[in-house]
């Protein structure tokens, strides 16, 4: 009805506007291989096998549904009728504790009985992680001339795509958010990364050399232009789920922050927060800036990354005496660093 008086434009709806108005026939419902029409000798009521199909199915109505041969309209309005809200994640979890099914007065043996679903057994378990967010906007240069293109720019956009992908899991990262014009990406889930700032400037910056070197090539294809922003914060993750990083809730600033510093970094900028400037100032030449941020009087300390410093030894210049008696331990050393070079670091 909602639908109808939104569309009808007239004051009285006739018969003939309510049939042309109304939503087509739903589909027939789905017949239940696991519930039987309602017995004589049925222990269980009406009430009872919506309880029943609840439980079994995790509290899913659409499911229940379809074990009891009604469509979900119609289970819920019975829900509704006999007061039956959806059973609690507590009542859930004891029913299909490891693996039992809650006990019933209908035999499970009996041809009529419901079949087995898995249910979730373990309640979410919420873990507040430390991460770095790098968060890289990519602009592609305007189109003009669309019929004389000599390149697919949807495979050019893709072929991008797959490049800084792997950038990102190549330094230890995993992907949160991907488009065609954002990419955010975070270092630290789901497990805690040694180094998370600087892997975070490292990506950056081979994304950066990338961009550039296709600058310099000789390309049909066009190759976007790239800002980039990183960012330490807070994040809450759901150490049951088989994906983690699908299961995340910011806490704070965590994700806004790298976006809102995208909006004023130039083409080719790196920008990185006032939390991460400090821990990478020792690898990074950085150049403090201060930006204006809507909302607030005074204005926010970034940094500007310009590059990697040179690599040099704090015992640069000192004479070293012989290293002797760590024969063993030598050898390990240089047995790892063989394993590093040939790509298993």
């Amino acid at each position: 009805m909602e639908r109808i008086t939104l569309l009808h434009t007239e004051a009285v709806l006739a018969a003939g506007a309510l049939e042309r108005l109304c939503l087509p026939p739903p589909l027939p419902a789905v017949q239940a291989r696991g519930l039987p029409a309602h017995e004589d000798d049925d222990p269980l009521d009406e009430s009872a096998r919506i309880r029943q199909a609840l439980v079994r199915t995790g509290g899913n109505v659409v499911r229940a549904a379809q074990l009891l041969g009604l469509s979900r309209n119609i289970l819920r309005y019975r829900m509704r009728r006999y007061g039956i809200a959806r059973p609690p994640w507590e009542e859930l979890s004891l029913s299909h504790a490891a693996g039992e099914q809650r006990p019933t007065p209908r035999s499970v043996s009996r041809s009529g009985s419901l079949p087995s679903v898995a249910p979730r057994t373990q309640l979410p378990r919420w873990e507040q992680k430390s991460v770095v967010v790098l968060a890289v906007a990519l602009t592609f240069p305007s189109i003009h001339e669309p019929g004389m293109l000599s390149y697919a720019p949807w495979t050019a956009a893709t072929r991008w795509e797959q490049v800084l992908t792997e950038k990102v899991h190549g330094f230890g990262g995993v992907l949160l958010q991907y488009s065609p014009a954002l990419l955010l990406a975070a270092f630290g889930i789901p497990r805690t990364l040694d180094q998370m700032p600087q892997r975070a400037v490292q990506t950056a910056l081979a994304i950066r050399r990338l961009v550039a070197e296709a600058h310099t090539a000789l390309r049909t294809e066009p190759y976007p232009v790239a800002q980039f922003a990183v960012h330490q914060g807070t994040v809450l993750v759901d150490t049951q789920a088989p994906e983690p990083a699908q299961q995340l809730l910011a806490v704070g600033d965590t994700l806004t922050h790298p976006v809102r510093l995208l909006g004023h970094a130039r083409d080719g900028e790196l920008l990185v927060s006032s939390q991460v400037g400090p821990q990478v100032k020792d690898v990074c030449t950085l150049e403090e800036r201060e930006l204006p941020w809507e909302g607030e009087s005074t204005h926010r300390h970034v940094y500007t990354v310009r590059g990697l410093r040179s690599w040099q030894t704090p015992l640069a210049g000192r004479v070293l005496r012989q290293f002797v008696g760590r024969e063993r331990e030598l050898a390990a050393l240089h047995a790892y660093r063989a394993q590093a070079e040939s790509g298993r670091g």
